[in-house]
């Protein structure tokens, strides 16, 4: 057989030019599609929207509400005692400070 020739898409059947001899598929769409098919995949994939509520927020790890990412702005320092997080309040100017232990946050004041 002499390339290029034109052979059928073994997926959808439209007829391509193959330039080497091992082309099967007209494009990866078909390619992926096929493959999905062979190995009982869906061939489409749904994909969760995220939650508009939720993605401005930043959930606090000592159990208290949601603390908003616009409201606070926060920093990890490294001190002579371990590493502390100083969370800042933007709209009050409170500042909380933890200390971390573990991966654990401790309320220092």
């Amino acid at each position: 057989m002499n390339y290029p020739c034109i052979i059928p898409c073994q997926q959808c059947g439209k007829m391509m030019a193959a330039l080497r001899p091992s082309k099967k598929f007209c494009s990866n769409r078909c390619k992926i599609k096929s493959y999905r098919i062979k190995n009982g995949l869906p061939l489409t994939w749904v994909r969760e929207k995220p939650n508009p509520i939720q993605r401005n927020f930043v959930p606090r790890q000592m159990g208290g509400p949601a603390m908003s990412a616009y409201e606070y702005d926060f920093q990890v320092v490294p001190t002579d005692k371990g590493l502390r997080k100083v969370v800042f309040n933007k709209k009050t100017g409170e500042i909380t400070v933890f200390k971390i232990e573990d991966g654990k946050e401790i309320l220092i004041k």
